[in-house]
């Protein structure tokens, strides 16, 4: 994780809104304030908004550090937490299943399955 805490497994009774994205595609910074303001707004009713940043990097420490550093030049007032992935395994996981394209968002319901979930 690049900001908050790590998450084990998704509670139930809570609503998840899991966003892909990298710091090169389009739209990328314009979604952030309209993340932030769900996630103030939707917080006390059971609403997580996690970001899946993708940096290619040779290490997780290096992947976390740009992250962080683009996230506090885009993103400074940001109130959800946001993972890094710099092996692509979690792109594996949920983009290649569904032949998503980057940026994408899933939404998980209060019994954490998505709509397009084939699990």
């Amino acid at each position: 994780m690049v900001r908050g805490g790590p998450l084990d497994t998704f509670q139930p009774g809570k609503v998840y809104i899991l966003v892909f994205l990298t710091t090169t595609c389009e739209g990328r910074v314009e979604i952030m304030p309209d993340l932030i303001q769900l996630q103030e707004k939707y917080r006390e009713s059971g609403l997580e908004v996690i970001g899946v940043v993708y940096k290619s990097s040779a290490s997780a420490a290096e992947g976390r550090v740009y992250v962080n550093a683009w996230l506090n030049q885009h993103c400074a007032k940001l109130n959800f937490r946001v993972a890094v992935d710099f092996t692509w395994q979690i792109l594996g996981l949920w983009m290649h299943p569904t032949h998503c394209a980057v940026p994408t968002s899933f939404i998980l319901d209060r019994g954490g399955k998505s709509p397009l979930s084939t699990r």
